[in-house]
C-alpha cells in the first residue's frame, strides 16, 4: 500500500490557531483546491519540489485529550489508516511525558517508514533546548522530531528550523507515488529535429554544393575548390551526428 496521506492532530483547548499553521505548511497545495478551514479531509492535493511532485490527501483531526486520541489511533481498527500514512503532525504545546512515550523505538503510533512530527506551539523551549531533545530522541532510536513553530527559517548554525523544517521533512520523504520533475521537464522540452528533417537538410546541402562546385571556373585555384568541399563535408558531418 502506498503511503499518500498526512494526518494532522491539534488540541482544541490550545489558543494557537491550527489552520494558520496548516496554511503555512501546505499553503501552495491548498490554494490549488477548493476547501474550507473546517474541512477534516482534503483530497487531491499536490506537493511540488524542484525535483518531483506527488499527490496526497490531508486528514485533520482534533482532540481534547492527546492520551485518548493516541489510544484510539493504536486501535486495530485504525491499522489501515496507519499503514496509509506518510506522516503524522501533532500541533500542541510541548508535553514532555507524551514526547517520551512517542520517542520510544518501535512506537506503534505510525509505521516505521512514516515521519512523526510534534509542532510545539508554546515557544517555552529555545532552539537549543529543542535540538537537545531531538538528539536525545535520536539516541534511543526514536523517529519523533520536535519542531519549534515560532522559530525563524534558520538557526545560528544555518540549520532549517520552524515551519520550513516541516516542509523539508515532507520534501525529503520517499514518496512511493512521486513523479520526477526531470521527466516532466523532458516532456516539455522543445522537440529536436527528426531524422527525416536532418536527411532532407543534408540532401539539400549536397545539391547546393554540387551546383556551386559546377559553377567554379576550371581555371580557379584548386585550393578554393578543396576549401569549399571541406567546409561542406564538415557541416554535413555535424548534421549527421545531431
Amino acid at each position: 500500500m502506498g503511503r499518500d496521506k498526512i494526518l494532522i492532530a491539534y488540541n482544541t483547548d490550545n489558543e494557537f490557531t491550527h489552520y494558520d499553521t496548516i496554511k503555512k505548511i501546505f499553503g501552495k497545495s491548498l490554494d490549488a483546491v477548493e476547501h474550507t478551514p473546517n474541512d477534516s479531509i482534503v483530497k487531491g492535493l499536490r506537493w511540488r519540489t524542484k525535483y518531483y511532485s506527488t499527490d496526497f490527501d490531508l486528514y485533520i483531526d482534533q482532540y481534547t485529550s492527546l492520551d485518548q486520541w493516541l489510544e484510539d489511533l493504536r486501535d486495530p481498527e485504525c491499522d489501515v489508516l496507519r499503514e496509509a500514512l506518510a506522516g503524522l503532525i501533532i500541533i500542541d504545546d510541548i508535553d514532555k511525558t507524551q514526547v517520551s512515550l512517542l520517542s520510544t523505538k518501535g512506537s506503534p503510533i505510525v509505521h516505521q517508514d512514516s515521519f512523526l512530527v510534534w509542532c510545539d506551539t508554546t515557544g517555552e523551549l529555545s532552539d537549543d533546548e529543542t535540538e537537545n531533545m531531538n538528539v536525545e530522541i535520536a539516541a534511543v532510536g526514536g523517529s519523533l522530531e520536535i519542531i519549534r513553530l515560532i522559530s525563524g527559517e534558520k538557526n545560528e548554525f544555518n540549520d532549517t528550523v520552524g515551519v520550513e523544517r516541516v516542509k523539508e521533512i515532507i520534501d525529503t520523504y520517499p514518496w512511493t507515488n512521486m513523479v520526477k520533475q526531470l521527466l516532466i521537464n523532458t516532456q516539455n522540452a522543445p522537440n529536436k529535429p527528426s531524422d527525416r528533417d536532418n536527411l532532407d537538410s543534408i540532401v539539400q546541402k549536397l545539391t547546393d554544393a554540387r551546383s556551386h562546385y559546377q559553377s567554379l571556373d576550371k581555371d580557379d585555384d584548386e585550393t578554393d575548390s578543396n576549401s569549399f568541399a571541406n567546409e561542406i563535408a564538415k557541416e554535413v558531418s555535424e548534421r549527421l551526428s545531431f
